[in-house]
């Protein structure tokens, strides 16, 4: 049985979220790193644990499962969520970027409600071509203007 085309549009859209997203977010969490601390994130465990140690105890605890991946430090491995509690919400990258950069904190913030739009929200396996322009033309406005 082939596929329709509002199905192949599902399938498209969550291979953008699960594929090209993360790959955009590395870049914005190393490019933040970098901006922070004044070095490179090498992808090794001493740079995960250094993220760690900056972490606030309740972050620690709140975020404990996305805490392990980060520590072991190969961010090729760290998915959309973990990057958007880097990017955004941790003490050791997302604590001022909201106040120092809110059109870049906004921009990010809006990837992270497509991919919730795409991966949690929508309950059906089929999307209308219109609304799979709609998503991508967002996309591509974020990365744009993000620099991406």
């Amino acid at each position: 049985m082939p596929y329709s085309n509002e199905q192949i549009n599902y399938f498209r859209m969550i291979h953008i979220v699960i594929t090209i997203f993360p790959r955009a977010l590395r870049e914005l969490f190393k490019e933040e790193w970098r901006r922070f601390y004044g070095s490179e994130w090498c992808d090794r465990k001493s740079d995960g644990e250094q993220f760690f140690l900056r972490e606030s105890f309740p972050n620690r605890r709140r975020n404990r499962e996305a805490l392990k991946t980060i520590r072991n430090g190969d961010s090729s491995k760290f998915d959309s969520t973990v990057l958007f509690y880097c990017i955004l919400y941790s003490d050791s990258v997302g604590a001022d970027l909201q106040n120092r950069n809110p059109w870049k904190y906004d921009e990010i913030d809006h990837l992270r409600e497509l991919r919730n739009e795409v991966c949690h929200i929508a309950p059906k396996d089929e999307v209308e071509n219109g609304d799979f322009q709609s998503f991508c033309s967002e996309a591509k406005t974020c990365f744009r203007n993000l620099g991406l």
